[in-house]
């Protein structure tokens, strides 16, 4: 049996920019700040004033994958120019290779996020607030930062999650299970295993 330490989730801001990272730990998460590349690079770059604004310990792993994969999928990490994270946040990464995550903390997984159309948690969005995200999205000027981490998630992505993104992005939903499987497939691809 795999042994497991417990875990600290943290989410991490830096107080110049408002940048935040979500990340884990097994040190005391006060004192790590992170190892995220752009994380680290935004440190570099602008100072280690840096507020460690919530921490949770987790002494059961599927309780862990669970809690871990369910927030950032909710809140969107990877795409929102709110966070640091160039990918979703499992727990597990950088620690335990080779750890399955179970079907029944799959099940939990799937049975929180169901008929939720986007990352907004639930809430409706008006055809009013859509056109005014829309107006503001073009006038947006990406920080030099911010392009390099959408090229970075861009040149990670495969032919599949490039397809699965279009297809999202016309109305169709991608499950949680599937987005489990290619993230799975990604990390051994970058294990070298595939």
């Amino acid at each position: 049996m795999m042994q497991f330490n417990p875990t600290w989730l943290y989410i991490k801001q830096h107080n110049e920019t408002g940048l935040k990272y979500f990340g884990k730990t097994i040190r005391d998460p006060m004192r790590y700040n992170g190892s995220g590349t752009h994380w680290k690079r935004h440190i570099d770059k602008h100072g280690d004033d840096v507020t460690t604004i919530w921490c949770q310990l987790f002494t059961d792993i599927d309780q862990l994958v669970e809690y871990a994969t369910k927030f950032s999928i909710e809140n969107n990490i990877i795409e929102s120019k709110e966070w640091a994270n160039i990918k979703l946040e499992n727990g597990l990464d950088g620690g335990m290779i080779g750890y399955k995550v179970t079907d029944e903390t799959k099940q939990k997984i799937s049975n929180t996020t169901k008929g939720r159309p986007s990352p907004l948690k639930g809430r409706t969005i008006t055809e009013e607030q859509k056109r005014n995200i829309s107006i503001a999205s073009a006038k947006r000027k990406h920080s030099k930062e911010t392009r390099y981490k959408m090229s970075l998630i861009q040149q990670n992505r495969s032919a599949e999650t490039n397809l699965k993104i279009s297809n999202a992005k016309r109305g169709h939903t991608v499950s949680l299970e599937t987005r489990a499987k290619i993230s799975e497939t990604l990390r051994n691809k970058k294990r070298g295993i595939l």
